[in-house]
C-alpha cells in the first residue's frame, strides 16, 4: 500500500520500487507487487527491467497472461520485434484470441513489413469486438489502410482510410487520405480539402506540411509548394521523402 501510494503521488518512483521490492521479498508467491514494480518501471521506460520483474510471475498464477501481455508490448518498444512475435504467438495458441492479442500480432507484422498478414490480424481484432465498438475499430481500420498503403495497395488503402474518415474523422486520417489521392493523381481537388483540414498552421507535423507543399505541387502552384516544403523539412528534418518533393519544387521555380 505504501509503494501504491508512493506510486500514484509520482514524487519518488524509487522509493515505490524500494517498498514493493520489500512487499515481494516478505510475500515472494504474491503477484501483485511485481506487477506495481514492473509498472513503475515502465513509466520510467526501462523496459528491460520492467520485463525482469513480470518473469518472476509464475504459470500458475492469475497474474501470468497479463505479466506476459506486457513483456510482449515491452519488447515492442525496445525494438526487439521478434522475441515479441514469439511471445504474442504463444498467448494466441494458449489463450483464447482476444482483440489486444491479435493487435499485437499486427502491429508485429506491420513493423516486419508483412502487411498483408498484418492486415488479417487488424481484421480478426476488428471482428472480435461487438458493433457498436466504433472507439476500439476505428484505429484498426486506420491500421489497415496505412499497411495496404505501405504495400503499395493504395486503392485498399483509399478503401479503408474512407471508412474511418465514416467512423470516426479526423486530422491524421485527413491527411493520409488525401496524400494517397495524390499519388494516384485522383481527385486532386478532394485530396486538396482533405490535406488543408488537416493543416494545423501552428502544429509542428512535418508529414502534414509536407502533404500540404505536395498538393499546391500537384496542382501548379510551386511557389506555395516550396513555402510549405520548406516549412517542412525544418520539422521533420529526417524524412528523405520531404527533401525530394522539396527537390522537384525547386527545379520547377528555376531553383536548380
Amino acid at each position: 500500500s505504501i509503494a501504491l501510494l508512493l506510486m500514484q503521488d509520482g514524487s519518488n518512483p524509487d522509493l515505490a520500487v524500494l517498498f514493493a521490492s520489500l512487499s515481494s521479498y516478505c510475500a515472494p508467491q504474491y503477484p501483485l507487487p511485481l506487477l506495481l514494480t514492473a509498472d513503475i518501471l515502465e513509466k520510467r521506460e526501462l523496459y528491460t527491467e520492467a520485463n525482469q520483474a513480470y518473469r518472476k510471475i509464475s504459470p500458475d498464477s492469475y497474474a501470468y497472461y497479463t505479466a506476459q501481455f506486457q513483456i510482449g508490448k515491452n519488447l515492442i518498444k525496445s525494438e526487439n520485434y521478434a522475441e515479441a512475435e514469439k511471445i504474442f504467438r504463444k498467448l494466441y495458441a494458449d489463450y483464447p484470441p482476444n482483440p489486444d492479442i491479435l493487435t499485437n500480432l499486427g502491429e508485429v507484422a506491420r513493423i516486419n513489413h508483412k502487411y498483408a498478414e498484418a492486415a488479417k490480424f487488424y481484421q480478426k481484432a476488428i471482428d472480435s469486438y461487438p458493433g457498436d465498438s466504433v472507439a476500439e475499430v476505428w484505429p484498426l481500420y486506420f491500421a489497415i489502410g496505412i499497411s495496404y498503403s505501405a504495400a503499395g495497395n493504395n486503392e485498399l488503402a483509399e478503401q479503408y482510410l474512407r471508412k474511418v474518415l465514416s467512423l470516426r474523422p479526423n486530422r491524421m486520417t485527413q491527411n493520409h487520405l488525401g496524400y494517397i489521392l495524390l499519388l494516384q493523381n485522383k481527385n486532386p481537388e478532394e485530396a486538396f480539402e482533405l490535406i488543408v483540414s488537416a493543416y494545423n498552421p501552428n502544429g509542428g507535423d512535418g508529414t502534414v506540411t509536407d502533404s500540404l507543399g505536395w498538393a499546391f505541387y500537384k496542382i501548379g502552384d510551386y511557389e506555395q509548394a516550396v513555402k510549405y516544403l520548406e516549412k517542412a523539412s525544418d520539422q521533420a528534418p529526417s524524412e528523405a521523402v520531404i527533401y525530394d518533393h522539396l527537390g522537384d519544387a525547386y527545379w520547377q521555380v528555376g531553383r536548380k
